[in-house]
């Protein structure tokens, strides 16, 4: 396995002219999908939305701003940086989009932001945080990006672009971001042995593991009377992955997806065919992947498997663009 510790060299986005040309084409049945329910409400699309915010505050004034609009979809987009001077011809707008990437992800790298940095470097809902209506224009923002074609720089993580979907999450979303559960709870679980050998211990319930941070927590109601068997251990896992990547932002994470979804409702996304990883690329763009910049910054724990090893970074130097992205 490898495990990857990635500083990106030279520029790190790109614009939507090099998404995949397959994801491209589900955007713009979907962005027509979209335009379809709007119509078919009794509503116009409007031609302009038109913002005006002062660029030390943009982010805050912005987020009201969006989360007080009845309808941020319109046919096309100007901002406005106050007391600067220039005519929004598509430049303002990026650099709007731009600027409110950058300040969410300098935010959470202080720690006070909405959103917080995971252990895999992508970003999710802080946990416990009480901003529900700032949260909400968090998820139209998002949703405005796939609509006017922007790039939107933060990274958001696989849960929360699974979960925009309605994509079950899985042990390998759970792999990135704690892979000590993974490694001691999970997959001894799933030996054939697994659970009599952790029963040797003491019997297990559906509980979750109690840690520094947390104490043990009921994964379902009755949870602490209900025994893990053969039969049911699946059920616990899914439980359990969920409750380590959800639990203490279930509601942060909600108001976010409501937001979103204001944009594009879930049925019209789950038609379109998007993967996860491709509404990840079309919100965020491409990174600029160094192979041989990414090949130095990683650690490799197999042991014996050199030639492996080396036609894998064989296939990365190979590899478009977009295929090193979505790997």
């Amino acid at each position: 396995s490898l495990t990857t510790s990635l500083t990106g060299s030279g520029n790190n986005r790109v614009g939507m002219s090099e998404v995949a040309s397959s994801a491209a084409t589900k955007m713009a049945s979907l962005k027509e999908a979209r335009e379809d329910v709007f119509r078919s409400g009794g509503h116009t699309i409007p031609m302009k939305l038109q913002f005006t915010v002062q660029r030390e505050n943009a982010l805050q004034q912005s987020l009201r701003c969006i989360g007080a609009a009845p309808v941020v979809m319109a046919r096309s987009m100007s901002v406005t940086f106050s007391g600067e001077r220039g005519f929004d011809a598509g430049g303002l707008t990026r650099d709007w989009f731009d600027t409110m990437g950058r300040r969410l992800m300098e935010e959470a790298e202080r720690g006070g932001g909405h959103l917080v940095v995971l252990p895999d470097n992508t970003l999710g809902p802080r946990p416990l945080d009480d901003r529900f209506s700032e949260l909400s224009a968090i998820g139209r923002l998002v949703g405005m990006a796939l609509w006017y074609k922007q790039i939107l720089p933060i990274s958001l993580g696989s849960v929360t672009c699974k979960l925009m979907l309605d994509v079950p999450i899985s042990t390998a979303d759970l792999q990135r971001l704690n892979p000590d559960l993974v490694k001691y709870r999970i997959k001894p679980l799933l030996r054939p042995s697994g659970l009599s050998e952790m029963e040797a211990v003491e019997p297990l319930m559906f509980m979750s593991a109690a840690t520094d941070h947390r104490p043990s927590k009921e994964l379902c109601p009755g949870g602490a009377t209900m025994r893990v068997t053969e039969e049911n251990k699946h059920e616990y896992l899914q439980l359990l992955v969920k409750h380590y990547l959800c639990d203490d932002m279930q509601d942060q994470i909600r108001v976010i997806l409501t937001g979103f979804w204001d944009i594009f409702p879930l049925d019209i996304l789950k038609n379109s065919g998007l993967t996860h990883r491709e509404l990840a690329l079309l919100i965020s763009g491409f990174p600029d992947l160094d192979p041989s910049d990414w090949r130095a910054n990683t650690d490799v724990n197999s042991e014996g498997h050199a030639q492996l090893i080396g036609w894998f970074w064989q296939m990365v130097e190979q590899m478009p663009e977009e295929d090193r992205a979505k790997l």
